[in-house]
Parts: C-alpha cells; structure tokens; sequence
C-alpha cells in the first residue's frame, strides 16, 4: 500500500513539473507574418480569427475609427477583463499574456491590427495542457463583447 501511495505521489509530482515548466516556457508561435499568423501545434487549446478548423475559429473584430481608437478601446477591454499583462506591442501586433486566478496558467493572446481590411485578427492559445475546457473562447466572447459595448 505503501508503494502505490508513493508511485502515485510520484506521478502527481512529475505531472505538475511538467505544467508548471510548459507554463513557464517562452511560446515559439507568437508572431504574424505575411500569411497571417504561425501555425499551431495539433492540440486544441486555442482560437483564432485565422484558421480553417471550423470549431476553433472566431471572428476579426471591426476597428473602431483610427487605429489609435482601436487599440485605445482594446486596452479598455483587456483593462475591463483582467487577468492580463500587455509583454509587447508594436503599431500592428501585441502580446498579451492572461494568466488564471487560481493554477497560475498563461495563456497567450495575440492582436495583429490589420489596418488595410480594418479588423482586428484574434489568436489566444493556452500554453500548457491538452485542453483548455474552453477557456480561450469564453475569453474571446468576454472580449469581443466588452470591445463590441465600448
């Protein structure tokens, strides 16, 4: 009984090593180029505005004026949402990493502002698990309502 109890202590310990370094690991991913954003991994812990798997895409969201209003009422939303650190931003991309309340676990959000089509491409990708039970596309709906209202 013992033994178990060790094996499966064991294994728990191994498993939140490994969220806790996936966690902690710079994304590879992160950027936008001339066909959009990088490719993903095969898992679906993500969404994205660019993408041909129907369950994992959201909708570009429409710019609000000039570019400086858009990102303007952007950041009042990532303000009104919470949760959420810009890393970087350049005029046309930005970083921005949630990070939940209670594990800890960052999730990446990218905004490229596309200022030739006037919409704002989206891509929030969970960095650690296999699934993200959703999250990152409530996290969409919260944000694209929130963006929609201002």
């Amino acid at each position: 009984m013992f033994y178990a109890f060790i094996a499966v202590l064991s294994l728990l310990l191994l498993f939140v090593a490994r969220i806790v370094i996936q966690n902690r690991r710079f994304p590879v991913h992160l950027g936008y180029g001339q066909s959009g954003f990088s490719e993903l991994d095969g898992k679906p812990n993500w969404v994205s505005s660019q993408t041909q798997h129907r369950n994992k895409r959201v909708a570009p969201l429409p710019f609000k004026g000039s570019l400086s209003d858009t990102q303007e009422a952007v950041r009042t939303a990532l303000t009104q949402l919470g949760g959420n650190e810009i890393l970087s931003q350049t005029d046309t991309f930005w970083h921005v990493v949630f990070t939940t309340p209670t594990l800890r676990f960052h999730d990446d959000l990218e905004l490229y502002f596309d200022q030739d089509t006037a919409l704002i491409q989206y891509r929030s990708k969970s960095r650690s698990g296999t699934s993200d039970l959703g999250l990152n596309r409530r996290r969409y709906e919260a944000f694209s309502s929130i963006y929609a209202a201002l």
